[in-house]
């Protein structure tokens, strides 16, 4: 576990079952989030299927999941996130997720009050 631009051990293999317009996806979403939460620190789940992002202030608020299509990026407490974007997908109580496509633009913009909101939650 680490963060900034450093390999974190099982990302590649976690990685690797998927296409490299995937790859890429989840590769850009990592920059992304850890530019946006420069705290946080990056931890691989196995058994999720995931890369998962804790912040030092508010604990596990994000993760990337790769999956065969594109790439979930799924926010813990995502049911209290304001999204005037109406990027978020769930009925849960708890989990939301913004679901991405390999070859679509990145709303950046959007996925950035996303986290901030997540790592302002109480």
């Amino acid at each position: 576990m680490k963060n900034g631009n450093t390999t974190i051990p099982g990302i590649e293999q976690l990685l690797a079952a998927h296409t490299p317009a995937v790859q890429g996806l989840a590769e850009a979403l990592r920059e992304h989030i850890l530019a946006a939460a420069p705290a946080a620190q990056e931890r691989v789940h196995p058994g999720w299927h995931a890369i998962g992002y804790t912040d030092p202030n508010c604990g596990y608020f994000c993760a990337i999941f790769p999956r065969e299509a594109g790439v979930r990026l799924g926010f813990e407490f995502g049911a209290l996130l304001d999204d005037p974007d109406r990027l978020l997908s769930g009925s849960g109580k708890q989990v939301r997720y913004v679901e991405l496509t390999p070859g679509t633009a990145l709303p950046s913009a959007a996925i950035d009050r996303l986290i901030q909101a997540a790592l302002d939650l109480p």
